[in-house]
């Protein structure tokens, strides 16, 4: 018999980063043991597996060894194949958020490993509309919508905000509720914002010295 081996139980997530495409998460896992592999768990492409997002996964268990089993339990799923027989089944698991164990019976204190299934991340905020900011090479500032309305009051939500700082001298700032934010009084240049607005008033402004204007959400 070959040395069993501790492992770590993976799923392969895809985190966004950059404006890189994000490959599909896994649905079909493949589990392993023995004779002359360690205890497993891969995506299809052989690839470890660490962590799941929640979800139904087809798992396919390859039991190579007849000196073996393969136990997979955790929240809401209870899974093994047989000590005593080789065989390959295909099991069908719903897996919720928490922590998930399997090993081999017969060496369960060497032959065993775990794996989480974290918490289902939310949707964004869905984006209400986008605003256009504007601060000038005197004092003066705008924020208008996309189509050119002065703000005067909006919904709550996120909101998407273009800011043309066309000043080295001043900058365009919005504050309240918590928020306070600004484009830099050296800067100059266009930024974007997004900013999540919440029911109270809102005042902008030519920073340092610009008239202040008011924005309520309601």
């Amino acid at each position: 018999m070959s040395t069993p081996v501790r492992v770590l139980l993976l799923a392969a997530v895809v985190a966004v980063s950059g404006a890189a495409p994000a490959p599909a998460a896994p649905t079909d896992l493949v589990g392993e043991v023995g004779p002359e592999r360690p205890l497993r768990v891969t995506d299809t492409n052989g690839d470890l597996i660490l962590v799941l997002d929640p979800g139904t996964y087809t798992i396919t268990v390859h039991d190579n060894a007849d000196v073996h089993n393969f136990r997979l339990f955790g929240p809401g799923v209870h899974q093994a194949t047989e000590v005593g027989r080789i065989e390959t089944v295909v099991w069908t698991v719903a897996l919720s958020e928490g922590t998930y164990s399997y090993m081999c019976d017969p060496h369960a204190q060497v032959m065993r490993g775990s794996f989480r299934v974290r918490a289902a991340t939310p949707p964004p905020p869905p984006l209400l509309g986008t605003l256009v900011a504007t601060v000038g090479r005197g004092t003066t500032s705008s924020l208008r919508s996309a189509e050119g309305t002065a703000v005067g009051s909006l919904d709550p939500g996120l909101y998407a905000i273009i800011v043309h700082d066309r000043s080295a001298k001043q900058s365009f700032r919005l504050a309240g509720n918590g928020l306070n934010r600004a484009s830099g009084a050296r800067f100059k240049g266009t930024v974007r914002w997004r900013v999540t607005f919440r029911a109270g008033t809102y005042r902008y402004w030519s920073s340092p010295r610009g008239a202040r204007r008011t924005i309520r959400v309601q």
